[in-house]
């Protein structure tokens, strides 16, 4: 994967506290957009000459690909992120993405756990080393609502098993606390940390303990976030409340569970 000025846009994500994975993605995209502007009449265009028209071609393009809305949507922010950057960094004049207009189309709902499948997979009796730590992923991500990468940067130094609470530092390098429940506090007291285990290991772990509760579809770390999520709003917790524990900057984020919760819905 190569790109023109890949590394300052590599470095410029860093300096932002960019995930390992968003940062993956960001590059990715790019890529894709450079592969597309270098192919037929536009081959060997340099990013110094792009244009609205080929912002607006590439979405045309990818649109034509069967690409969703959303995905057309970040593509072309992660786009506009790279040459923001380069703006930035001074290395070009302009970004041709400013008053870009965004592809249209309804927001697809978050997928969300059953109540039951919740509880078949906590109600797993590990027997494994690995079941063992996916279930403990299991239950931290359903308890605090964490995406993988806040959760992959907890260690034990990093908990107040005394007072239950962790400060959990998200996207944007924000910062929020969360409280943690009895139960989890529990679970936590012997825990050593993740040891060698990256966060692709701890989905496979995860996907273990799904096997193990008998649940055929597939379950990722994500799922657990919008599970907590609907499961609040379903049992009247404040919007704000649940924004502030998920650490949405917007609120227009969080409003997106009322509309999964079959509560809402009646």
């Amino acid at each position: 994967m190569t790109f023109p000025f890949i590394e300052d846009f590599r470095g410029y994500l860093l300096n932002r506290q960019r995930s390992p994975l968003t940062l993956l993605a960001y590059l990715h995209d790019v890529s894709e957009f450079m592969g597309f502007i270098s192919k037929g009449n536009n081959r060997g265009k340099l990013p110094q000459s792009v244009t609205r028209a080929d912002i607006e071609a590439f979405s045309s393009h990818l649109r034509g690909l069967g690409r969703s809305a959303g995905t057309i949507n970040r593509k072309v922010a992660s786009v506009s992120t790279y040459f923001k950057a380069m703006v930035y960094l001074e290395k070009l004049p302009k970004n041709p993405c400013d008053g870009l207009i965004r592809s249209k189309g309804e927001r697809k709902l978050p997928e969300t756990l059953t109540q039951a499948e919740v509880e078949s997979l906590l109600a797993v009796k590990p027997s494994t080393p690995e079941l063992r730590r996916g279930l403990l992923a299991i239950e931290f991500l359903y308890d605090t609502g964490l995406r993988i990468a806040e959760l992959m940067s907890i260690t034990p130094e990093s908990l107040d098993l005394k007072t239950g609470q962790i400060i959990v530092r998200g996207k944007g390098n924000k910062e929020r606390l969360i409280i943690l429940p009895p139960k989890l506090v529990g679970a936590l007291r012997d825990w050593t940390g993740w040891g060698d285990a990256g966060a692709g290991t701890i989905r496979t772990d995860i996907r273990r303990v799904a096997r193990q509760a008998g649940i055929k579809r597939r379950v990722y770390p994500h799922l657990f976030r919008h599970s907590t999520a609907t499961a609040l709003f379903e049992n009247g917790c404040d919007i704000r409340v649940i924004q502030e524990m998920l650490g949405h900057a917007s609120i227009q984020t969080t409003t997106i569970y009322a509309k999964v919760s079959p509560a809402h819905l009646r």
